[in-house]
């Protein structure tokens, strides 16, 4: 009976049929309809950080007022900031990048700018969707697509991005297309644009291109990234001094650090597995230490990716290298929950069973590392409201914290393992 019922899901009847494609996208506008109540709900006033009402407090944090003080010249990242705009503190080390980008909500009152990046964020994420059923070779129907987007909007990431209004989307599509078309520069090199807003993702993500050799699109990306935010700190420095923003930069970051809700001893939604380390050993690192730490953690998965470059094995998003890549910028180096998205087209191709591929995995593989990733995404356990409800402390609120991370740990394992075990397969 299961095996009937997984032949019917995947085949291509089924999700051309309109019945099957008004259900899936009923739930999803149910699960839209849910979020924007319970953003309404638990909506955060701008000001200091409230853990009972979080509902869209990183877009006031991290968009709207830094995009409105950068259009006036004032630093984001500095005390000024943070004293004559209604946030939490100053942002940590985005790409400058950043403000240009949200620069238009700048331009309009704060309730009109949260219900348009609203609506910019569920079209987002249908694009998100749309791409994961592309690149994951399912067919491009709107029951494939909505199933896809109904996925992601149920898992935790997906949820939370919505919930918190993060530039999650923004992020995990610009990763997802450098990936998925490293060996096209002009399309792989202003995606990553897109990709290196945050340097945690940028870091990892310009290492395993170099693995993957794919020379070309690092010289396009990297020199648009450059010029980029160039071109935003040239705004800034018409305000500032270069001593000044340097300084702002070293204050926000300090200050982000020092935040008891992103100490590792305390947090929540860490998903790196040296903040998890630094959660066991209750110990609070800087930053210098992770850049360190992440060295040796990510030599396996270069090892990994040049491997499969060397065997000719195609480099996508959705193969045994994009599966690589994604899960060693989450596992590597300082990640949040939300950041997961990003392995996103991995794990519906694992389960689909794209053959083309993921055929260097073995059956074991690939449903084991499948299942381990689903759990990491549909990981409600260790989210605060959950936590709270349930009075998790102690050494529960330990384990059930750190089960990300080790899930992640062990999925990267695995990959890592395949990739070195199994000969390219032709048809990749």
């Amino acid at each position: 009976m299961a095996t009937g019922i997984v032949k019917r899901l995947r085949s291509d009847s089924f999700w051309r049929s309109p019945y099957v494609a008004f259900g899936v996208w009923v739930f999803w506008l149910l699960a839209v309809a849910a979020i924007g109540q319970r953003i309404h709900s638990k909506y955060q006033t701008p000001g200091p950080f409230d853990d009972e009402r979080q509902g869209f407090c990183d877009f006031h944090n991290g968009i709207y007022f830094p995009a409105l003080a950068f259009s006036r010249g004032v630093s984001p990242y500095g005390q000024t900031y943070g004293e004559q705009y209604p946030v939490a503190r100053p942002i940590p080390f985005f790409a400058p990048f950043v403000m240009v980008l949200h620069l238009p909500y700048a331009w309009l009152p704060l309730h009109t700018a949260e219900l348009l990046h609203f609506g910019l964020l569920l079209l987002q994420m249908l694009a998100l969707g749309w791409l994961v059923a592309r690149f994951a070779k399912m067919p491009q129907t709107a029951a494939a697509v909505g199933a896809v987007a109904l996925f992601i909007i149920v898992t935790r990431a997906g949820y939370s991005t919505l919930f918190t209004g993060y530039f999650t989307f923004l992020i995990a599509i610009g990763t997802i297309i450098t990936l998925q078309f490293s060996h096209r520069p002009l399309l792989a090199g202003p995606a990553m644009l897109l990709a290196c807003l945050k340097p945690t993702y940028a870091i990892p993500l310009v290492i395993l291109l170099a693995a993957r050799r794919q020379w070309r699109t690092l010289i396009v990306g990297v020199s648009l990234v450059a010029a980029a935010n160039l071109i935003a700190v040239g705004w800034l420095l018409q305000y500032n001094s270069i001593d000044q923003l340097i300084a702002d930069v070293r204050l926000a970051q300090d200050m982000h650090l020092e935040d008891p809700n992103e100490m590792p001893v305390n947090t929540w939604t860490r998903v790196d597995i040296m903040g998890i380390v630094a959660k066991w050993l209750q110990w609070n690192p800087g930053e210098a230490f992770y850049l360190l730490a992440m060295i040796p953690l990510i030599i396996p998965s270069i090892l990994a990716t040049r491997h499969l470059a060397v065997n000719r094995a195609n480099a996508s998003a959705v193969d045994l290298s994009g599966l690589i890549a994604g899960l060693t910028i989450l596992v590597t180096i300082y990640h949040h929950y939300y950041d997961a998205l990003l392995i996103v087209p991995a794990v519906v191709a694992l389960w689909w069973k794209s053959e083309p591929t993921l055929c260097n995995l073995s059956n074991f593989a690939r449903r084991t590392m499948a299942i381990l990733i689903t759990m990491v995404l549909m990981n409600y356990l260790s989210a605060q409201f959950v936590m709270q409800r349930f009075d998790v402390t102690g050494i529960s609120h330990q384990i059930v914290t750190s089960l990300n991370a080790i899930l992640l740990a062990i999925a990267l394992g695995i990959a890592i393992r395949e990739a070195f075990l199994k000969k390219t397969c032709v048809a990749c």
